[in-house]
């Protein structure tokens, strides 16, 4: 792999709750000078489809920070992600219902997601918030899969 195609598998992302539109445009302006993607908040996807360059991969987040929204809003979400220009999601399972080992659930709400828009859609798992054994509990896998790295 050379690194070019590394650093096209690579989203600067700019996602902290003090967000502000500058940061966006900078990570935007960052991402395209180095051949990066660039993941920002919902808020601010159709303003920098604006002026990002149009092969310039734009992510967003769904259910965001802790994936406790309900299905129904992270679908809705998604969607509106997609009409506003986002090229991939990153959703966040929903902490809880992993902790209170509900995985069908939590495979539910995936679920509804990729089936809410043909974008392709990642899971983030907040790790951290977790100890080894709800990390290696098998949640089984959404039916349609991002991009194959």
């Amino acid at each position: 792999m050379n690194r070019e195609e590394l650093a096209a598998r690579i989203d600067h992302t700019v996602l902290g709750p003090e967000t502000t539109p500058a940061d966006v445009e900078r990570v935007v302006e960052e991402a395209d000078e180095y051949g990066l993607n660039v993941c920002i908040p919902p808020c601010y996807v159709a303003d920098a489809r604006s002026y990002a360059p149009e092969d310039l991969t734009v992510a967003t987040v769904v259910g965001f920070p802790h994936g406790q929204h309900a299905t129904g809003a992270k679908a809705a979400e998604a969607e509106l992600a997609r009409e506003d220009g986002a090229d991939e999601l990153d959703v966040v399972a929903n902490v809880g219902r992993l902790k209170a080992g509900e995985l069908d659930a939590v495979r539910e709400d995936l679920e509804a997601v990729v089936d809410a828009t043909p974008l392709p859609v990642k899971v983030i798992i907040e790790t951290p918030l977790l100890d080894d054994e709800e990390k290696h509990e098998p949640a089984g896998r959404p039916r349609r899969r991002a991009r194959t790295w």
